[in-house]
């Protein structure tokens, strides 16, 4: 089952479920037919794994539950992304690897690494939506499990933040203490993002299983995998309604845009940084799109599909259009119409 353009996780993080279930010994009957149903392998919807998550819950209402069965993955759960863990000679590496591969496992928030002073600060935003509160504990549960499993010690964080209502019921557990025995440090909740802070230090771990050889290839298979999902995110619909609400104005510029998507220019730039666009190639993008919905309306003239697109005259359109397309707009117009 391939992903496609939406959230989604790998198959395998259903894998800590079913041991979590036969570790407390539940027959969950629901459940098991749940998992039972799921491919064997690729990706499921995230709202498909929040449902089953769901399940879990009812068959065993506990508190701190996401970390529970977080702390039954292994490596192998999350494919080519874990794998690379264990293969890397330190945990820096493995770090910059879940960077980089995140998407493969969940590719609802993006990871973002900072360095800051001696400290490690790792934090994923809401970019693509609330899934409730288990789905994220059980993800970062689920991360910090398989950093310690590579390093082969209990590694402790700084500090914890879940983004966000925290509890599965909603509102803040009555007792952290849960949170703050699994990760070994103070967790608070309500956050604009989840971050996990951990010392520098930690970085320099050496990773037994180290495999420089077999890091290389998965490396590739990994990029190759990067390349196959699917382009569309939250943000990226988000910043094309933008764009496409800010042409009604003529020419929309960076901090036009921002300020229609609440954010200001430098996060708005550095959110495209990370994704590796570029502002008015994105603009290129929703313009082109636009024109060839414009053109096939006859009602419109090509002097209104200009406007509509933000150019002030239709030179500028027909020049834009020719480098898009290579035919200018009149052109595509009756292309479109012989197909008809």
């Amino acid at each position: 089952m391939e992903p496609t353009a939406g959230t989604y996780i790998i198959r395998g993080m259903a894998e800590p479920v079913r041991r979590f279930l036969d570790a407390e010994g539940l027959p969950a009957p629901e459940c098991r037919a749940a998992l039972d149903r799921l491919p064997a392998e690729g990706h499921l919807p995230v709202p498909q794994w929040a449902g089953l998550l769901e399940l879990v819950a009812e068959a065993c209402p506990r508190p701190a539950l996401g970390l529970a069965i977080g702390a039954h993955v292994a490596p192998r759960d999350i494919g080519v992304v874990g794998y690379l863990a264990v293969s890397c000679e330190t945990l820096a590496e493995a770090v910059l690897r879940y960077q980089r591969y995140g998407r493969l496992v969940f590719d609802a928030n993006a990871t973002h690494v900072a360095l800051e002073g001696d400290q490690v600060v790792m934090s994923w935003g809401s970019e693509r939506g609330d899934f409730g509160h288990i789905v994220d504990a059980t993800s970062i549960a689920v991360f910090a499990t398989v950093i310690r499993r590579v390093v082969g010690k209990p590694l402790t964080a700084t500090s914890v933040v879940f983004a966000g209502t925290a509890a599965d019921e909603g509102a803040p557990p009555p007792d952290p203490r849960p949170y703050e025995a699994f990760f070994g440090c103070p967790v608070t909740f309500g956050g604009e993002r989840t971050v996990v802070t951990f010392p520098a230090a930690h970085l320099a771990e050496r990773i037994s299983h180290a495999d420089p050889a077999l890091r290389a290839l998965l490396d590739q298979q990994a990029e190759a995998l990067l390349r196959a999902l699917p382009e569309t995110d939250a943000f990226r619909e988000a910043l094309n309604q933008a764009l496409v609400r800010a042409l009604q104005d003529g020419e929309p510029l960076l901090g036009q845009v921002a300020a229609r998507l609440g954010l200001s220019p430098r996060t708005l730039q550095r959110r495209l940084d990370e994704r590796g666009l570029g502002f008015h190639a994105q603009l290129d993008l929703t313009r082109c799109a636009l024109a060839e919905r414009y053109l096939g309306d006859d009602s419109l003239t090509l002097a209104e599909v200009a406007l509509l697109l933000g150019y002030s005259e239709q030179s500028a359109f027909n020049r834009a259009f020719r480098r898009w397309k290579k035919k200018t707009p009149l052109q595509f117009r009756k292309a479109l119409a012989r197909r008809r």
